[in-house]
């Protein structure tokens, strides 16, 4: 019996503490944050002859840092000494310029001791570095002293400086504008705010003005920069009674935007002298603003719309008081016009005059009144019926109402075609449009004009009410008038030699690929068959060699040695008879540069997978370069092709010296654009392995 009742109060207590365990797991308070990213020491050490040794992350002096954040390192030379180099411990760390007395490095994922090491100056010389006066400061005449010279920016951008030696500048602000800080900057850095070498200042005296630096040693010199405010005065607002009412107080910068939008009685940021102020009296239900009285030194606007107060600001701090007292409870309606319209107002078809006061529930009806060559675009202010109709309504609500509408340029529809021979493109902001689009008037419309192909040639623009910037370019533009309008790519029969070649600066260019070796593709926009860099061997996209004895060459070997290998194709040449590739040596060789020439005398367009060149001097003379894509070395595989492809035209010239490559015009549509390529960078040197397309030139 004993038993049995100590194996119950066994059980009994494991339950009550399972119960107790579960209950203060569940009240154990909130779960701890997670722990903070492992920080690493930095260990900086002062070589002989210097002064200090600095470092921040985010501009805050740090002697840790977690692994990948980017630290920037400071050294100062003691009197008679500058700084020579950093020395890293870890050797491997990611750093700048480690000659630089202020660069940056990138924290590892461990400790990292950085050395700042210093050369004695041979003091019975005179270095002299250049100081340069910052052209950013627009605002303000900077005045640099050194010893008893002192030298104006408004005489010299620079002046040389013996290194190490204390200088002191000042500036005077130009009316209206008032001192912040200065800045001295390495005046080769890229971007300025990683290059401040504002440690130079003596006591961080660059909050004050003068102010005065110690002249770095670096041979670069510096740059000295100050940052000049405009000059601002505040806006303040108060009410008789709290209760009955607030006001609102809205600045607004020089683009009309709001700057300050506040009900705390006074402006958060400072209001420039000519900028617009809109004070607004806001009443309680059951009151209404009875007057303003105002401080000394402000006088009171004629209100122009009830409640509300608009004036530029004058180049003094102004103070209001709004007055409230009871009223009727009334709501105002007022009118905010905008550029491009005017608005209308009426209750139970009598107009509203501007302001009125009404009563909540009441309906409203408002009408846009567009001017010549505006349209709505929507309305504002209230819960309109339509808010893009030009007559709708609203229901009054408990509060005033401001009411605005946005006009826009009116749009019009452009109609474009070609005659026989050729298509059109058209462009509004870098987008393609459609024939049949509505133009906003005003806008700028880019026109393209392509042949179909050699047979036919481009001749001019024709269109009613359209001014072309160029009536006999391809590529031309004009402005939207404020009318439906419709062009015209006229078109003749006769290229420039039709199915033969285009000649452009003085070179015969095929007006087709080749297809099979010794042959043409039927049309310019046909790819024709792709082919290894030296090899005779055509390739279709499916790797079918033609002829079907030539085979594919995926391994460097296959040229045998890189030195050994020909510098052109020789008797490999795909041309038909007559024709060969065109030549491209490098840049830094003499020799001809045909790939070279063409970009030079032509404009080029991408337009459906294609590049079109047009000939600057005769714009009748157009090339279609196709972008098939490639046949890939490493796959065997056809890619890149489309709209957003490549076309690679070989050239007979291999790349100089012992390397698998030749060279090669190259169009790449991801990299370069949709619509336009920049030719500076379309001569490359390509992989052999890979099999492209070939364009012949005539031989002479």
């Amino acid at each position: 019996m004993k038993e049995k009742t100590k194996n119950i109060f066994l059980s009994a207590a494991v339950f009550l503490s399972a119960f107790l365990i579960f209950s203060c797991g569940k009240n154990d308070g909130p779960v701890p944050p997670p722990a903070a990213p492992e920080k690493y020491a930095i260990n900086l050490i002062v070589g002989d002859g210097g002064e200090s040794v600095s470092a921040t992350v985010n501009d805050s002096t740090v002697v840790e840092a977690e692994a990948g954040e980017r630290v920037r390192i400071t050294a100062l030379a003691a009197e008679n000494h500058e700084f020579s180099k950093w020395i890293f411990e870890p050797e491997d760390v990611e750093v700048g310029d480690t000659s630089a007395f202020q660069t940056s490095f990138i924290m590892p994922a461990g400790k990292v001791t950085v050395t700042a090491e210093f050369v004695e100056i041979d003091t019975t010389q005179v270095v002299m570095r250049p100081l340069y006066f910052s052209k950013l400061v627009m605002h303000g005449t900077i005045f640099a002293t050194v010893g008893d010279k002192t030298y104006s920016s408004e005489e010299m951008s620079s002046v040389s400086v013996p290194g190490g030696s204390i200088v002191k500048v000042e500036v005077e602000p130009d009316s209206g504008y008032s001192f912040g800080y200065w800045h001295l900057e390495d005046p080769t850095g890229p971007v300025p705010a990683e290059y401040y070498w504002d440690e130079m200042f003596t006591d961080d005296s660059r909050y004050s003005n003068p102010a005065t630096f110690q002249m770095p040693y670096n041979e670069q010199g510096a740059t000295i920069n100050v940052i000049l405010h405009e000059a601002g005065y505040k806006v303040m607002a108060d009410v008789n009674d709290g209760s009955m009412g607030k006001v609102r107080i809205i600045t607004y910068d020089t683009d009309g935007n709001e700057h300050n939008n506040t009900l705390d009685g006074v402006t958060e940021w400072p209001v420039y002298e000519g900028r617009m102020v809109r004070i607004i009296a806001e009443p309680e239900k059951g009151y209404r603003l009875k007057e303003w009285t105002e401080a000394e030194g402000f006088v009171i606007p004629e209100e122009k719309i009830p409640n509300t107060l608009e004036f530029a600001m004058p180049a003094n701090d102004v103070s209001v008081t709004a007055v409230f007292e009871e009223g009727e409870d009334l709501y105002t309606v007022s009118i905010s016009q905008t550029e491009g319209g005017t608005i209308e107002a009426s209750v139970d078809g009598q107009p509203l005059a501007d302001g009125a006061g009404i009563e909540a529930g009441t309906v409203v009806s408002v009408k846009a009144v567009a001017d010549d060559r505006y349209e709505l675009e929507s309305w504002s202010g209230a819960n309109f019926a339509d808010d893009t109709a030009d007559e709708t309504t609203f229901i009054m609500p408990k509060e005033n109402v401001v009411l605005s509408a946005s006009f826009i340029n009116a749009s019009y529809i452009l109609n474009f075609s070609a005659t026989t021979g050729g298509s059109v493109k058209a462009e509004v902001d870098g987008a393609a449009i459609t024939s049949g689009t509505k133009v906003e008037g005003g806008k700028t419309v880019t026109l393209t004009a392509v042949a179909d192909n050699a047979d036919y040639s481009f001749s001019r623009w024709e269109g009613s009410g359209v001014t072309f910037a160029d009536s006999e370019s391809a590529v031309t533009s004009f402005t939207m008038p404020y009318a439906d309008v419709a062009v015209s790519a006229v078109f003749e029969a006769g290229g420039s030699v039709a199915g033969e070649y285009v000649e452009i600066a003085g070179i015969k260019w095929a007006v087709s690929n080749v297809a099979a070796p010794g042959t043409f593709a039927e049309n310019p926009t046909d790819p024709g068959m792709f082919y290894q860099w030296g090899f005779a061997t055509g390739f279709t996209q499916d790797l079918t060699p033609v002829p079907s004895t030539g085979s594919w060459h995926s391994d460097n070997a296959d040229w045998g040695p890189a030195a050994d290998i020909p510098n052109t194709w020789g008797d490999n040449d795909p041309c038909p008879e007559g024709w060969r590739l065109p030549v491209e040596t490098a840049s830094s060789e003499d020799g001809a540069k045909e790939f070279s020439a063409l970009l030079e005398a032509t404009n080029a367009v991408i337009v459906d997978g294609a590049v079109v060149l047009t000939d600057k001097t005769d714009i009748s003379k157009q090339l279609i370069l196709p972008l098939p894509g490639e046949i890939s070395a490493s796959s065997g595989t056809w890619q890149q092709a489309g709209a957003n492809g490549r076309g690679v035209y070989w050239s007979d010239c291999k790349r100089s010296g012992n390397y698998y490559t030749g060279r090669a015009l190259k169009v790449d549509v991801e990299t370069f654009g949709l619509n336009y390529w920049s030719p500076a960078y379309n001569i490359s040197t390509i992989d052999m392995r890979n099999a492209y397309p070939v364009r012949c030139v005539k031989e002479e």
